[in-house]
């Protein structure tokens, strides 16, 4: 897959960060006390993912990856910061934890045909946390 960053990937991605988030609430407001419980849930939720798999040590691909999704959180105008991890696993999957950790597998970025669709994934995952889903 190549991961040249371009253009093209806005539409997709935008339909698939901003088109659910507005129906849903995107980036609902929680109080104080529900902030910090889900800030420290997200960081116990994250140290147990990430010590339980085999997070890849290819610092390239993981700014490649970053990059994308930094691109898509500037587009939504948050200053939320997130960190992509890539997991060496053949799972067909990602996946973002409260912290604003996302885990994204090789097995899926094997399968994407182009940073469009990689771009439609981790706008997804990162609605989850501008939603407070796992919260």
């Amino acid at each position: 897959m190549s991961f040249v960053v371009n253009r093209r990937f806005a539409l997709g991605a935008a339909l698939c960060l901003f088109i659910p988030s507005a129906a849903w609430g995107m980036g609902t407001e929680l109080s104080r006390e529900e902030a910090e419980a889900e800030a420290r849930i997200g960081r116990a939720t994250a140290a147990a993912f990430l010590q339980s798999q085999v997070v890849l040590q290819a610092p390239e691909l993981r700014q490649r990856v970053q990059e994308i999704a930094d691109r898509l959180l500037q587009a939504a105008g948050s200053n939320r910061q997130y960190r992509v991890h890539i997991v060496n696993a053949p799972i067909i999957n990602a996946l973002a934890l409260p912290s604003g950790d996302i885990l994204v597998y090789t097995g899926l970025l094997e399968e994407l045909a182009n940073v469009d669709e990689l771009a439609i994934v981790l706008g997804h995952e990162l609605s989850h946390v501008l939603n407070h889903d796992g919260f």
